[in-house]
């Protein structure tokens, strides 16, 4: 999973508990999901082990989604290390390394498919975002619930404690009776949209990646003052800096612009101002004040935004070719163009280094970092362009952490020299000399201060009680339910066939009185005209 891109589309669960009665049509309607880059697949038991590990390769084209059931996927994030998504059911699944509970089952047990998080199946999900040591959910209702490694990290979880938690637990606190729209993950921090438009961040606050005017870390979601009375669309959080589109609302409240905004590290020009000062709070980037802008995404040194008029701008580091531009400097946005003039893009999404979006021809462009298989553009051998056309039914790109699922790379990745080559390419290189063994590369935690020692992990148990017995009655209920549902469906049935019945007699009816009238009219007309004969 890691440093692998995904897209997905709309499915069918056919062992999922929502995709009873699913017909030919429905089968045939159903889309896949597809991963390449550094991807995991069904670990194996080496002999004296205790834990089974999946095994991770690079897939360097795009390959559907290891799952053991077929999932109705409504949409889909990823982190570094995990993976989750959300069906169309309102089910969570997640996937992939198990550390401090950020899968959410509960168990220390990695996952290399898509497994139900069962904690949630009392709850319809709409939202799902991942982090690095994270996952956050939103349900229909509006709640926000957060899950994983919150130990050492700030109030990562949002819930007024560095404690991890194995299992979703929903935030309250300074958003209790709000209702949240939209949330983002990154390494060390969290952002949250509610549906009146203000901003909450909560999380690791160096740099200033809180937005909130000072280097301070905040364990509860927290009101982004600066963009008080203003109404923030999209948020989206890189390593150590945040983006945001906002609306400025006019005098009669109708909406009149749409800006972005960015604050926090300013290293590599990332925020878009011309500079690498750190912004300590949201910053509108005036040197695209005359655009408006639909979203945005956050890669580990590079901010891409898109125009409402479907044009991409990127900033930041030029390393890997991420910008899309290989005139720009990096130091002020640029507009990608090459292949993407004349296009209308619809969606982009970035790894930590390098850049996907999708336009409204239904075609994928990739740029930047190739390791790993992450970048599906190019050749790097002959660099020709790959043709990959991608059916209209995809859902929006979404931006884990790091690598995964959408389009996304880690460092690591990025380090690795691992490329993609065409056929003929990958043909000539077989009669190379084999490569030589690269030395590992420890990886690390971006972080501020060193992360102290992990306690042991332990396996916890998967439900209590109270969770079995109050699922056991929400499945009672939801039987009864579909009984009822059932019965009122047969009685309207035979309401309809007794209504078509009478209707029929009606017709009979009808029919008979209008042959008796027409008969009624020709004997008034034989007689009425017997009687003009008889009349002198």
């Amino acid at each position: 999973m890691k440093d692998g891109g995904f897209r997905i589309s709309v499915s069918s669960a056919a062992p999922s508990y929502s995709s009873q009665g699913s017909g030919p049509d429905d089968i045939e309607s159903l889309g896949d999901v597809y991963v390449w880059g550094e991807v995991y697949s069904d670990g194996n038991l080496n002999e004296g082990s205790v834990t089974s590990f999946p095994s991770k390769n690079d897939v360097l084209l795009p390959k559907p989604l290891e799952s053991t059931v077929v999932l109705d996927v409504h949409q889909i994030s990823s982190g570094s290390r995990h993976a989750a998504l959300v069906t169309r059911q309102g089910e969570v699944f997640s996937w992939g390394e198990q550390f401090g509970g950020w899968l959410g089952h509960g168990i220390d047990k990695d996952c290399s498919c898509p497994r139900l998080v069962e904690f949630l199946a009392v709850n319809n999900v709409e939202y799902i975002a991942c982090g690095e040591y994270h996952t956050c959910a939103i349900s229909t209702a509006g709640d926000l619930f957060t899950w994983g490694d919150g130990t050492y990290f700030a109030g990562l979880l949002g819930h007024s404690t560095e404690v991890s938690h194995w299992a979703p637990k929903r935030v309250s606190g300074p958003i209790e009776g709000l209702q949240v729209l939209s949330v983002a993950c990154g390494s060390w921090n969290s952002a949250l949209g509610t549906t009146s438009g203000q901003l909450f961040t909560f999380g690791n606050g160096a740099f200033g990646a809180l937005g909130h005017g000072n280097l301070e870390s905040v364990s509860y979601p927290r009101e982004v003052e600066a963009l008080s009375g203003f109404k923030a669309v999209k948020v989206a959080c890189g390593i150590w800096h945040t983006a945001a589109v906002v609306e400025v609302m006019g005098q009669q409240g109708t909406v009149i612009s749409r800006k972005l905004f960015t604050w926090a590290d300013g290293d590599k020009y990332r925020l878009g101002h011309g500079d690498k000062n750190a912004r300590l709070v949201p910053t509108c980037v005036t040197p695209l004040i005359d655009y408006n802008f639909l979203t945005m995404a956050c890669g580990e040194n590079i901010t891409v935004a898109l125009t409402t008029s479907g044009h991409v701008f990127t900033m930041g580091s030029t390393a890997y070719g991420q910008l899309g531009n290989p005139l720009s400097n990096g130091k002020l946005p640029c507009l990608v163009q090459d292949k993407l003039v004349g296009e209308f893009v619809e969606e982009v999404s970035c790894g930590a280094c390098h850049v996907a979006v999708l336009t409204s021809r239904s075609e994928v462009f990739t740029w930047g970092c190739g390791a790993n298989g992450a970048d599906q553009s190019l050749c790097s051998g002959c660099r020709q362009a790959f043709g990959f056309t991608i059916k209209r039914r995809l859902l929006p790109l979404w931006f884990g952490a790091l690598p995964c699922l959408q389009f996304q790379k880690s460092l690591k990745s990025c380090i690795s020299s691992n490329s993609r080559k065409a056929t003929s390419c990958f043909k000539a290189s077989c009669h190379s000399a084999p490569p030589q063994p690269q030395a590992a590369v420890p990886s690390r935690p971006a972080s501020p201060y060193a992360r102290r020692p992990s306690p042991p992990r332990s396996a916890t148990p998967v439900f209590s009680k109270s969770i079995i017995d109050s699922l056991k009655k929400t499945n009672e209920l939801l039987n009864q339910e579909v009984t009822r549902l059932q019965n009122q469906v047969k009685s309207l049935k035979h309401k309809c066939d007794t209504q078509e019945v009478e209707l029929h007699k009606s017709q009979i009816r009808a029919e008979e009185e209008s042959s008796k009238c027409i008969q009624a009219m020709e004997v008034i007309k034989a007689t009425a005209a017997q009687n003009a004969n008889k009349m002198p």
